[in-house]
């Protein structure tokens, strides 16, 4: 005859109470050394995170250190380089400086013999030294368009430019408060304008007017020098374009910028060579050294998380091994609604308290109690 555990004593209901707890506590275990695991692997994502960033920065500032050692040194060159270039142009420019004097040696002569000439016609006759300017002749005695524009543009400040700006400065000065401004505007135009054409006349009288001829004979050598002139630019314009630098004897410039440049570009090989012996010998041994001052904290973090692995898995198998216990020995005889721990401590209760004999009873008990 099969054994019924509703017989059974209180021994039994312990036996099974301490099962459930057995499983509770393995299970708060397992729990805890999930996260002990978890957290290990953290610290060892973080740990080997802290060890490649450390890589990077020592390589990177190792790298450029080296670079900036030679960049250094190329600095120096190219400011060599800079000076001598700024010698040599100020050496091709004194050249040409020299050259230009050559090439218009008669034109200058010309331009002096022009100036002179229109000294002592004005010296001659008396006439004022304003008639010695380009804006005189351009005035009183235009020929051609550029004249006549720079006529245009004199007629517009003077006309117009300082008038309005009278007017305006009047609006806050001394016509402040009058009434009506039109007429006192119209005042200042028309004494501008005076003002001018009266100017105008009587420089024309006292010298275009009274001194025809020698005024002409002055604006022909004005002419003459302003050719002149015209041509001493052309000729400063041909040797500055000019690409043949031979005459101007620059090859020990050349010679030394060339074996400047040749320094430039040996520093620059050898520092990519010092870059790629750096990645090839150098690089290694600093990842090395940085990585042993790592591995051995990850080294312990990876066996932490480890051990909490094995642990989950034995604890695994502990609760496998348990949950059959339990279910063939108890829960197969007092049914899974009585299988909990809240369930058998009442019974105990029940069993310690009302001095009940079987489990059978005090399961009466206790439906009786909830029945109620």
């Amino acid at each position: 005859m099969a054994e019924n555990a509703f017989d059974k004593g209180i021994d039994y209901l312990r036996e099974a109470y301490q099962a459930m707890k057995d499983v509770e506590e393995i299970k708060a275990s397992q729990n805890k050394a999930k996260a002990e695991a978890k957290r290990f692997s953290k610290l060892v994502a973080q740990e080997e995170k802290n060890k490649k960033d450390e890589i990077t920065t020592a390589i990177k500032q190792r790298t450029d250190q080296i670079g900036m050692a030679y960049d250094n040194e190329m600095d120096v060159v190219r400011q060599k380089i800079k000076k001598l270039d700024a010698k040599r142009q100020t050496q091709k420019a004194k050249q040409q400086d020299m050259r230009y004097d050559a090439e218009t040696e008669g034109f200058r002569q010309e331009a002096s013999l022009c100036e002179a000439e229109i000294k002592n016609v004005l010296k001659q006759h008396h006439i004022s030294a304003i008639c010695r300017t380009d804006l005189f002749y351009s005035l009183f005695m235009p020929k051609g368009i550029k004249d006549f524009l720079v006529i245009l543009l004199w007629l517009l400040v003077l006309l117009l430019v300082i008038p309005f700006c009278i007017c305006l400065l009047g609006k806050y000065t001394f016509l402040k408060g009058v009434a009506s401004l039109t007429v006192y505007y119209i005042l200042i135009f028309v004494c501008c304008i005076s003002i001018v054409f009266i100017t105008y006349l009587l420089i024309s009288n006292r010298t275009k007017v009274r001194y025809p001829e020698p005024l002409l004979h002055c604006r022909d050598e004005k002419t003459k020098l302003h050719a002149i002139k015209r041509q001493m630019r052309a000729v400063r314009n041909k040797i500055q374009k000019d690409k043949d630098e031979s005459r101007y004897d620059l090859g020990s410039f050349d010679t030394r910028m060339e074996a400047l440049k040749v320094e430039l570009s040996e520093i620059g090989e050898q520092k990519k060579q010092a870059l790629l012996e750096f990645d090839k010998t150098k690089r290694p041994v600093v990842e090395q050294e940085i990585a042993a001052s790592h591995d051995g904290k990850i080294a312990e973090y990876e066996q932490g998380r480890k051990e909490a692995e094995d642990y989950q898995d034995s604890a695994e198998s502990q609760l496998a091994t348990l949950r059959l216990r339990i279910v063939n020995e108890y829960e197969a005889y007092l049914g899974k609604e009585y299988m909990t721990i809240e369930k058998l401590d009442l019974l105990l209760a029940i069993m310690e308290e009302e001095g009940v004999a079987t489990i059978g009873e005090a399961i009466a008990v206790y439906n009786g109690k909830m029945e109620v």
